[in-house]
């Protein structure tokens, strides 16, 4: 829910930010360095999730980390 409310923020606050508010050090500045910090752990942590990988007996999760990595690189890490 915290990614989802710092989507929202991103899309509506920080358009209007930018294009008519002069920069400076503010709670504006905060709001954005916190949801930044939060895109970042979100980041990171994708890291580690495991995801589901299909097998000849049946669903599992992939906790080989390696794999893992592999995955989220070729998949959602640019887009993150």
């Amino acid at each position: 829910i915290l990614t989802m409310i710092c989507l929202a923020w991103v899309a509506i606050v920080a358009p209007v930010q930018l294009s008519l508010i002069e920069p400076q050090f503010d709670v504006l500045f905060l709001l954005n360095s916190f949801v930044d910090c939060v895109f970042f752990v979100d980041l990171v942590l994708q890291f580690f999730m495991m995801y589901p990988l299909r097998t000849n007996y049946g669903h599992m999760l992939e906790h080989r980390a390696g794999r893992i990595v592999k995955r989220y690189l070729r998949t959602w890490f640019v887009v993150d």
